[in-house]
């Protein structure tokens, strides 16, 4: 069995609402970064001592970003 993920990019309506990828995919993992870190680090505001970063990690077989096309998706993982 082959898991595996296939990012999407930001919607035209993320775009207006001024939204950011929480995502970053590296190699095989996936990390789905804490959003309030991500707000600090924008804003520059001092962090919250009493926050603590809540990303997330997962592995897959395979992780696709958006510029794949569906072919070469369903021929690295069908096939």
């Amino acid at each position: 069995m082959v898991v595996a993920v296939r990012l999407r990019p930001l919607s035209q309506k993320e775009h207006i609402n001024k939204d950011f990828a929480v995502v970053q995919p590296q190699d095989k993992l996936i990390i789905v970064l804490d959003k309030v870190d991500i707000e600090n680090e924008r804003d520059e505001k001092k962090p919250d001592v009493l926050h603590r970063s809540r990303e997330q990690r997962y592995f897959f077989d395979r992780i696709f970003n958006e510029t794949v096309s569906t072919a070469d998706v369903y021929s690295r993982t069908c096939s």
